[in-house]
């Protein structure tokens, strides 16, 4: 597996990526499991990327402890036309060399994005540990 969509990513978004091995927690079953225990499992199973709209996430996990990436989509809503419009930032993404990804990436979209939780993650993140697309 390459790719996890957290639950609230539209499953929709599992087609829009399928070249990529994408996957959702539910379809692991792993609907309801903790941050914590799900970053042990995204270990476990050998995932590159894990995808949500939870811009808390990094303020939660132990970074140091992830051997993934972690794709913040900074989306005002959880409905699928403002999901899609990050698509094509995510098959840039995704087609990467693993050498050059960094811990986490948080992606906006113009005119759609807020970008709240930027100011903290400079803080949380030394520069090349974060990316901004």
């Amino acid at each position: 597996m390459n790719v996890l969509l957290d639950e609230q990513i539209d499953v929709r978004m599992k087609l829009a990526l399928q070249e990529f091995s994408a996957c959702t927690v539910q379809d692991k079953g792993w609907l309801g499991v903790k941050n914590g225990v799900l970053r042990e499992r995204l270990n476990q199973e050998g995932f590159r990327f894990f995808i949500t709209a939870d811009k808390n996430i990094p303020f939660q996990q132990n970074l140091t402890l992830t051997n993934f990436t972690i794709i913040l989509l900074d989306t005002p809503t959880l409905l699928w036309p403002h999901q899609q419009q990050f698509i094509p930032k995510l098959t840039t993404l995704l087609t990467l060399p693993p050498e050059t990804l960094v811990k986490i990436v948080h992606i906006s979209v113009e005119g759609l994005s807020r970008g709240k939780k930027i100011a903290s993650l400079k803080i949380l993140l030394e520069p090349e540990q974060i990316l901004f697309l």
